[in-house]
Formats: C-alpha cells, sequence, structure tokens
C-alpha cells in the first residue's frame, strides 16, 4: 500500500504543532506531548505500530494522567480530540485526490482501529484505579463509622450507628478484633442506639462479632437497643436472652463501677 505521502506529509515538524495545538487550554506535561508526538510519529505509514506498543503507550500515557484527577469522561474526550485534530491535520497536507482514494482510506481506518484500542486501554486502566479508590474510602468509612473507644484499661465501647449489611457487618469484624488485640481489651460494650434496624441478618452477623470476639478473650455486652427493634426483634423470633443485654450504655458503664461526675460551671 503507498502511503508514502503520508509519511512525507506527518513531518516531526507538523507532528509537534498538532501537540502544541491539542495543549492549549489545558495543563499537558511535556513528557505527555513528548509521548504524544512519538506516537502519531508512528502512524505514518503502514504497517501500523502492533497492538504490543500501541498499550505501552496508552499505558505510558494513562500514567502520567491518573494524577490529574481528571473524569474518565474527560480523559475520552481528549483522546477523541486528539484524533480529530491528527486527522484533520493529515488531511490539509495532502492532495484531495490521495484523501479520496483507497490508500488514505485504508490507512484511515487503521488508524480509527488504533485509537479505539488506546481508548479501551484508558478505560480499563481507569477503570481498576477508580475501583481502588473506592475500595479504600469505602475501608477508611468502614473503620471510622465503627471505632472502638477505650473507656478504662482493657475496657472499650463500639457505638453502631446507621444500617448494617453484610460488607459493613464483615469491616465490622474485622476492624473490632484487630483493634481489640490491639487495645488488649478484656470487655467491649456494643451500643445499638444508633441501629434503626436489627433484623435476622443484622442479629446473625452481631452474634458472629460477638463469637469471634468471645474466642480471643474479649466479653461484651450488648446496650441502646431500642425499644421498637427490639419488638421487631421479638416478633422475628430473635433470641438475644444468651447475650448480656443493658437498656442504656450509661447504666451498663454503671453496673460495671463507672460513675459519672457532674462539674458545676460558674459564671461570674
Amino acid at each position: 500500500m503507498d502511503t508514502n505521502l503520508i509519511q512525507q506529509h506527518l513531518t516531526l515538524e507538523l507532528c509537534e504543532q498538532i501537540a502544541e495545538e491539542w495543549a492549549k487550554g489545558l495543563y499537558q506535561s511535556d513528557k505527555l506531548k513528548e509521548g504524544l508526538i512519538e506516537f502519531i510519529l508512528s502512524l505514518r505509514s503502514m504497517p501500523l505500530p502492533s497492538e504490543e506498543k500501541v498499550i505501552s503507550w496508552a499505558e505510558k500515557a494513562v500514567d502520567e494522567r491518573l494524577g490529574l484527577s481528571r473524569s474518565t469522561r474527560l480523559e475520552i474526550y481528549e483522546l477523541n480530540r486528539i484524533k480529530r485534530l491528527f486527522v484533520d491535520k493529515v488531511k490539509e497536507t495532502l492532495p484531495d485526490a490521495f484523501v479520496t482514494g483507497p490508500a488514505f482510506l485504508d490507512w484511515l481506518i487503521g488508524v480509527n482501529r488504533t485509537f479505539d484500542k488506546v481508548t479501551d486501554v484508558f478505560l480499563g486502566t481507569f477503570e481498576t484505579h477508580s475501583d481502588r479508590i473506592l475500595s479504600g474510602q469505602q475501608e477508611l468509612i468502614s473503620e471510622l463509622s465503627s471505632p472502638i473507644i477505650e473507656v478504662a484499661p482493657k475496657v472499650g465501647i463500639l457505638p453502631l450507628i446507621g444500617d448494617i449489611d453484610t460488607h459493613r457487618a464483615k469491616a465490622i469484624l474485622t476492624h473490632s478484633l484487630q483493634d481489640s488485640l490491639k487495645k488488649e481489651l478484656d470487655l467491649l460494650f456494643i451500643d445499638l442506639s444508633g441501629v434503626a434496624i436489627v433484623d435476622t441478618m443484622v442479629a446473625q452477623q452481631l452474634f458472629r462479632i460477638i463469637s469471634a470476639l468471645n474466642l480471643i478473650g474479649v466479653d461484651t455486652v450488648l446496650s441502646g437497643m431500642r425499644p421498637e427493634v427490639a419488638q421487631t426483634a421479638v416478633q422475628m423470633g430473635i433470641d438475644f436472652s444468651s447475650l448480656e443485654v443493658k437498656p442504656t450504655i450509661a447504666i451498663a458503664l454503671q453496673e460495671m463501677g463507672f460513675t459519672f461526675v457532674h462539674k458545676k460551671t460558674e459564671i461570674l
């Protein structure tokens, strides 16, 4: 296939011009522009770069752009803008007769397929990166939403707030075991005053957490189960009789010998 004409017209100077025009208005590092110039130079003639080379360039480009914290949608828009700019600039330099001929059409099809492969790599890599960030955020949220507060040597409180699904229950189990060992706890109060619903699944997860804590030598006391929650649990046949349950965390602490001192503030 005769694509020598494209190679003659797609000079290094034109590639640099394309890269500079693409970079206008948005931050693009010099390294990324250099990589783009190298990439579009490789599209000058047939056969086009191998799939391995295209993937390698795309992965390097993604690495450069991950730190910019931009949306996947914007990145794909930028890729399409590069492709349009690249093809338009090449067409401007070529004779009309060549642009309408089969050689240019075959080359254009190959260029489109190459950019499609780059887009696939971008989408896959950004999706993996986003999933990794989301997973880390979920773990952090789960950890922050189930903090063990040490109220005395070897005694802690685990206040639970909000809905407890299977994912969060697993996170609470892991975190409570690790934190209890770290703090060398003998007793842990699990306060349910912030939990609106206790169904069979939640009860099963609570039993699992308590059983696991008992295995590592941590005694547990449940507190703060609201009347409507307790009533629902009874109606569903959930049996808490095997567990030590207290109405409130304050009562649970008082029965353990904790005292509360109210300080009066004098206003001068």
